[in-house]
């Protein structure tokens, strides 16, 4: 008689005390009507239909003193499993409402009446919040661990489920009056993750947890779903990327970095003729004009060059945050080398005066003998000498004069030039 007052006592309070929830109207509606007639059959003593119209208004709106009521509502069927599981429910569910401290003081007082009568399992799994299943599947589950689940005794088959884990189970001799402790872990789903970044050698990191995964190139088998990974590189600036892992498929993910302000100098290049080839350390990085903004703080060999001109090639101091100009005019190289044929003009020159002074010599000595001893033949001979001398004499001269004239109107070819300048 006394504990039948109690569960009125406790129903009453229930209605008193249902916390509003997010739902809709009608839901509500149908919820309190079904509740109102399961209480009427509570009274009545008609407690399997209660229990079906308590359980329907729970589905609809599930708010803590229902599940109550279906505890208490089990217990006087002497269904003492099914209890004990909706009375821990009520204990989950009511958490932090204080209007119901005395409703759950009564229901641990409760619980511990029951444990004898049934086996517990405590069950947890990593990671938390697995489905619990309990012999079948198709039943639906029982909650999700870590759980103290009421269990008929003898052997039971738990399968435990998790989103991107397979499939953990275990099998349970359940004792009646005793507490059994269970422990499993799901294994995770994996799918292959090839992770390269520019530069390489970046540390790969879970984003939400700060785990280190390694440094690309990385090839590693990661849980399926969504995961955000961060690349850091010191000198560079932080890439974070979204990676879907798929389940039997390599998902390749490619961490474009940038370098950090503090590291890197621009550097500019123009001039003429357009289109000259720009090498920076004897790699060619485009062509002129152009604008490098990610090369390394430091000293650089800069190069420029086009077909048919001279080259020039500068050592450029760059300075971070810097922006380095290098104006360029690229000159045309002249189709002969005017310092060599002059100098041959001139050797040549020369030895044509020497030449004809020598053969001057050997005239004047002819003409001496010719004076001496008179003859034709030494005639023609000292004439002869004269013209050799007067034709080496009066040609070096020419080739001296003409190379002289050259020279003089003809300018070396002026050189390529460079001009560098820096704004800060």
């Amino acid at each position: 008689m006394r504990t039948g007052v109690l569960l009125g006592a406790a129903l009453a309070l229930g209605v008193a005390l249902s916390a509003p929830v997010p739902t809709r109207a009608d839901d509500a509606s149908e919820s309190r009507t079904r509740r109102e007639l399961g209480q009427e059959y509570y009274r009545q003593g008609r407690y399997q239909e209660a229990l079906d119209m308590f359980l329907e208004a729970y589905r609809l709106v599930p708010v803590p003193t229902l599940a109550h009521d279906v505890a208490q509502t089990y217990a006087l069927l002497d269904r003492p499993v099914q209890a004990f599981n909706w009375y821990r429910t009520f204990l989950d569910v009511s958490l932090g409402d204080a209007r119901l401290a005395e409703a759950r003081t009564e229901t641990e007082a409760a619980m511990g009446s029951l444990r004898p009568l049934v086996a517990l399992l405590d069950l947890s799994t990593e990671p938390a919040g697995a489905a619990v299943f309990v012999d079948r599947v198709d039943l639906g589950s029982w909650g999700t661990a870590p759980i103290l689940l009421a269990v008929p005794a003898g052997m039971h088959t738990l399968t435990l489920r998790a989103p991107g884990h397979h499939d953990g189970a275990a099998s349970i001799e359940a004792r009646l009056g005793a507490t059994t402790p269970v422990a499993v872990t799901l294994l995770p789903i994996l799918g292959a993750v090839l992770v390269t970044s520019e530069p390489s050698g970046a540390t790969i990191e879970n984003e939400r947890t700060g785990q280190a995964l390694g440094t690309t190139p990385l090839a590693i088998e990661l849980p399926v779903g969504e995961l955000r990974i961060r690349a850091h590189l010191p000198g560079w600036l932080d890439a974070e990327r979204t990676v879907d892992v798929v389940e039997d498929r390599e998902t390749t993910v490619t961490m474009g970095l940038a370098r950090e302000a503090s590291t890197v100098a621009v550097l500019s290049v123009e001039g003429e003729p357009p289109g000259a080839l720009v090498l920076v350390d004897g790699n060619a990085v485009g062509i002129m004009p152009l604008t490098i903004d990610s090369l390394s703080v430091g000293t650089h060999e800069v190069t420029v060059r086009s077909e048919g001109a001279e080259p020039v090639v500068r050592q450029i101091v760059l300075e971070a945050g810097g922006a380095t100009r290098l104006a360029v005019t690229l000159r045309r190289v002249a189709s002969w080398e005017w310092p060599t044929w002059r100098w041959l003009s001139y050797g040549v020159g020369l030895a044509s005066l020497v030449g004809g002074g020598i053969a001057g010599g050997i005239a004047l000595t002819a003409r001496d003998d010719f004076f001496a001893n008179p003859s034709r033949s030494g005639l023609d001979s000292q004439r002869q000498d004269a013209g050799i001398a007067d034709a080496l004499f009066t040609s070096g001269a020419v080739i001296l004069a003409v190379t002289l004239v050259l020279e003089l109107a003809l300018q070396p070819p002026a050189r390529s030039e460079a001009q560098v300048s820096l704004d800060r």
